[in-house]
């Protein structure tokens, strides 16, 4: 078990976060309609505005590409050893040629659409119009970034010069200002557009810190390694001493400086004025959970395995100074991945103490994913050990042990993640549960709770399924074909190991499920069955931030979906309402007509029925 895998969790869980958030959001997008949704198109239309911002984006990118190489052209010309006349004339013939040709049909473009926002304003909020821009800008920061990266290491001569790797940020930057500028001074969108600005801001975000932590964790491994090397060898890294300025430190630096800027710009700046704070905590619970959780349990699983495994018998002999040499990069891992979950799970619990309803669901959501977290690596755990003890028991298992070993490493990384597991597993779930008990009818209907265990029985019912047919399958090929032998128990110890834990998992959280129920049963036989809604209703709910909450209520209610309007220029509060949904669902059901506008301020709920024109 490598230790030099450590920091690619980092890289791997960060794009993997990004694809979460984009589903999330889409998810939310079609949750959380907005009444606009069901407005006319009264621009362009979607057809020519797809057209026209598509056309733009092909101009645009053909522009940048030529502007990019005829500035490298001319920065080789000054920095490097290159003359333009007699070395370059290919790329200056290319870059002219794109720049020609791009530049001015995106320039035309541009101008036709700026006289058509003008002409129309409703066209500035455009779904169209807001992905283009978000697109560009999305696109542009993260070249922008990782050719920042290569200047910088460049700078701290760890690479060669590029000049092409220098005209690209300068060229991607002036396209994100151009961009950010004009689509400042736009109004907010409307519908799904909503969405787009934070999934650029949030998706950047993301990257941004993964940069950040990824960098910062290289330096921190590198002058830990070298202080374990300076302290406990004789020979020292450095002449003289150690070294202060080693290639991966600055490298590490490189990349930690361009992604703090970036993620400052747009965490500290951009989320600020976000329209939809649920989002927010989408963000802060895929970064505390992905980046925070899962990388303190690696560093943890790589330190108990190796304090185990030395435990068992180092292997080949090692001696006792290499086979500890992974605690510098346990430390760096833990110093990162816990700045990570500290900052962010405050940040989480901070919000929700501010307001309850949708942050308060937020940081139940976190608590229920860092719970997903361990009982993931805790069933990791129980089908290692499951399997290597099933291994020894079963038939021709003791010659097995005797032989050279192979079981230690494989129980030892087995104890590693039951240990690391369990403990991550029983903090956050014993929390829930307590809670639970506490407020039993609240929690039980949260719909954190109720995806997370449907969720994990599912799941641990469909894995102990798969381990059951391949345990038949090897059984019975071997029955079949005369080969049943000692072999076939040694080959199906694995399956059977899956299938064991799966087993227990799916049971204990079936139990869940059943209890549940039943409690449900009860409670819902003690309230009064809402009136049923015969007719079907438009039904808009305006009101402050913490109409969200009471909108969504309403329609797990009533059944049917329930328009939210944020109303901007009132303060509108519900705290000091505290509403029957059973009578207000029956209000509803006796309003006259096909529509209902219900609106709340301090004193009461307004139903108010009206149509359109």
């Amino acid at each position: 078990m490598s230790f030099g895998n450590l920091f690619s969790v980092l890289g791997f869980l960060f794009p993997v976060a990004v694809i979460v958030l984009i589903a999330v959001i889409i998810i939310s997008a079609a949750r959380h309609r907005s009444a606009e949704d069901d407005e006319p198109d009264e621009g362009i239309g979607s057809l020519r505005r797809f057209f026209y911002y598509g056309l733009a984006l092909v101009a645009l990118s053909v522009a940048a590409s030529g502007l990019t190489v005829l500035l490298a052209v001319i920065l080789d010309a000054i920095f490097g050893d290159d003359v333009i006349v007699s070395n370059d004339r290919g790329r200056l013939a290319l870059g002219l040629s794109l720049t020609v040709v791009g530049a001015p049909i995106w320039g035309f473009i541009w101008m036709q659409l700026q006289r058509v926002v003008r002409e129309q304003p409703v066209e500035a909020r455009s779904f169209g119009r807001k992905f283009y821009f978000y697109f560009v800008m999305g696109v542009t920061a993260l070249i922008a970034a990782v050719s920042l990266v290569l200047v910088l290491r460049w700078t701290m001569n760890t690479r060669d010069f590029s000049a092409f790797s220098l005209a690209l940020p300068v060229v991607m930057i002036g396209i994100w200002v151009l961009h950010w500028k004009v689509q400042s001074v736009d109004p907010p969108g409307r519908g799904l557009a909503l969405f787009v600005r934070p999934l650029y801001v949030y998706s950047t975000s993301i990257y941004s810190l993964g940069m950040f932590s990824t960098g910062i964790g290289l330096v921190l491994f590198r002058y830990l390694i070298d202080a374990h090397d300076s302290t406990f060898e004789s020979t020292l890294v450095g002449i003289g001493g150690m070294d202060f300025w080693p290639r991966q430190v600055r490298e590490g630096f490189a990349f930690a400086i361009v992604s703090c800027t970036w993620w400052i710009l747009h965490w500290f700046v951009f989320a600020k004025s976000d329209r939809e704070p649920g989002l927010r905590q989408v963000y802060l619970n895929i970064v505390t959970v992905l980046g925070g959780t899962i990388t303190v349990s690696t560093a943890l699983i790589f330190l108990v395995f190796r304090v185990i495994e030395w435990v068992f018998g180092a292997p080949d002999g090692e001696a006792a100074l290499g086979h500890f040499r992974v605690i510098p990069g346990v430390i760096a891992g833990l110093v990162v991945g816990g700045a990570l979950w500290g900052y962010h799970a405050a940040v989480i619990h901070a919000e929700a103490s501010e307001r309850r309803g949708w942050y308060f669901s937020a940081r139940r959501a976190y608590e229920y994913l860092a719970a997903g977290v361990g009982l993931g690596i805790l069933a990791g755990g129980l089908v290692t050990v499951t399997g290597v003890a099933l291994g020894v028991i079963l038939p021709e298992g003791a010659n097995v042990v005797n032989s050279d070993s192979w079981w230690k490493s494989p129980l030892a990384l087995g104890i590693s993640l039951v240990v690391v597991g369990g403990l991550l597993w029983g903090m956050f779930w014993s929390r829930l549960q307590h809670a639970v008990g506490e407020h039993p009818e609240e929690e039980r209907e949260r719909l954190s709770r109720r995806v997370f265990i449907y969720g994990v029985f599912c799941i641990a019912a469909l894995i102990a399924l798969v381990d059951l047919s391949g345990l038949l399958f090897v059984f019975l090929r071997d029955l079949m074909g005369g080969n049943l032998n000692v072999e076939t128990f040694q080959e199906t110890k694995w399956f059977i190991a899956a299938l064991f834990t799966a087993g227990l998992i799916s049971v204990y959280f079936g139990l869940l499920l059943r209890g549940g129920s039943r409690i449900q049963k009860v409670y819902d036989a003690a309230q009064p069955t809402p009136a049923s809604l015969v007719l079907r209703k438009r039904i808009i709910v305006l009101g402050g931030p913490e109409g969200r909450e009471f909108a969504r209520r309403l329609e797990g209610i009533i059944g049917q979906p329930v328009i939210f309007w944020l109303a901007l220029e009132a303060e509108v509060s519900t705290t000091s309402l505290q509403p029957d949904f059973a009578v207000l669902a029956e209000r509803i059901a006796k309003t006259p007509g096909e529509s209902v506008l219900i609106v709340l301020d301090n004193r009461a709920i307004r139903i108010m029925p009206y149509r359109l024109g």
